[in-house]
């Protein structure tokens, strides 16, 4: 008779070792190397609020949202790849921790653990902040891009005033994504640091939330003054970002807005693979359940690359592939049950050729890196 783990506890305990979770990302990046040489080296570094009600969840923390709201959470930091958005790193910690000591410890963990040096940042602007500044800044090695945040400190509504004047001057303007863009670069002292600001204006945005903002407060609209009505055209276009890196505008914004891939994986783990550490309340069951989900986000990303060429859902992909039955002797030998012209179909797309039989010893050493 063979053991069994008889509990998800019981799993996820093993599963939450923190070396467990360091081999597998190992043999992932060396996995990803093998065909992309540069996977792991440009990253961009987010969190996502995991808000649960879990007595004892060791990660959870008590978090202010403004004056009357707080909320007990944890928090799922991840690292991702910047050309292909795929996990190379990632942790838990308490609450709503968004500061520099969060971005470095990281990249400093990414670099001891795994080996990979992390050159460039994309962060949000909640990462912004004087500390920030002070170690990524014009003429540092590692590069930073962020948005910068519309607080006192930084010249957010001033720079639109300063290029107003340009809005709308063809020499600025671009097109990405069917939206037509104002971007110029601008270099500017920010909490004591020098740093290329870039103002950007999305016509597109900003005309359609100025109109229907216009139809429902026409009358406060008409007491602004002057200067007040201009930023109003443009407020719900607007956009500055920080950066040491000198580029044009147009190529600046496409690398911020490549960080829009990590919104996608955080929807795939919360909301396909239900990634909340429900009924898990110990470190080792949480790191567990949280590394269980991980590989899972990797393998549906994986698939739906695969699958962008083709017809083909994930979901019908999942219905068609799962109907395969499968036994396993007592010395590791599977057979498997011949598939019909439809599941052939199915994982023909993918390129996986269904065998009669599997060795489960041979197979692991042929998945060796």
């Amino acid at each position: 008779m063979r053991s069994t783990l008889k509990s998800d506890t019981r799993f996820f305990s093993l599963l939450g070792s923190d070396d467990v979770k360091v081999s597998f990302l190992r043999k992932f990046i060396a996995l990803m190397c093998r065909s992309n040489p540069s996977f792991g080296k440009g990253c961009y570094v987010d969190s996502a609020p995991l808000p649960n009600d879990i007595d004892g969840n060791p990660f959870n923390a008590l978090c202010c949202h403004g004056v009357d709201s707080s909320e007990v959470m944890a928090r799922l930091v991840l690292v991702l790849d910047g050309s292909t958005g795929m996990p190379v790193w990632y942790d838990v910690i308490p609450g709503n921790v968004l500061d520099l000591n969060t971005v470095m410890n990281t990249v400093n963990d990414v670099a001891g653990t795994l080996g990979i040096i992390i050159d460039s940042l994309v962060l949000d602007a909640g990462y912004i902040s004087k500390p920030l500044l002070e170690a990524f800044h014009i003429g540092t090695d590692k590069t930073v891009i962020g948005r910068m945040p519309a607080r006192k400190g930084y010249p957010y509504r001033t720079l639109y005033g300063e290029v107003k004047e340009l809005v709308g001057k063809g020499k600025y303007e671009f097109v990405r994504g069917r939206h037509a863009y104002f971007g110029f670069r601008k270099e500017v002292e920010i909490l004591g640091q020098m740093e290329h600001a870039y103002v950007y204006v999305d016509h597109f945005n900003a005309l359609k939330r100025f109109t229907d903002y216009l139809t429902g407060n026409s009358e406060d609209y008409e007491k602004l003054s002057l200067k007040d009505k201009d930023w109003q055209t443009v407020r719900f276009g607007y956009l500055v970002l920080v950066s040491n890196i000198c580029k044009s505008p147009k190529d600046l914004l496409s690398d911020y807005f490549s960080r829009t891939s990590i919104e996608s994986v955080f929807k795939t783990c919360k909301d396909y693979l239900d990634l909340l550490p429900l009924s898990k309340w110990t470190d080792s069951t949480v790191r567990g359940k949280i590394l269980y989900d991980i590989i899972g986000t990797i393998g549906l990303l994986q698939l739906r690359k695969s699958l962008s060429s083709t017809a083909m859902s994930t979901t019908e992909m999942f219905g068609k592939t799962q109907s395969l039955m499968c036994s396993i002797s007592k010395q590791g030998m599977i057979t498997i049950e011949t598939p019909n012209k439809q599941v052939k179909e199915h994982y023909g797309a993918l390129n996986v050729e269904i065998p009669a039989h599997l060795d489960v010893s041979s197979y692991k050493k042929k998945l060796e890196l």
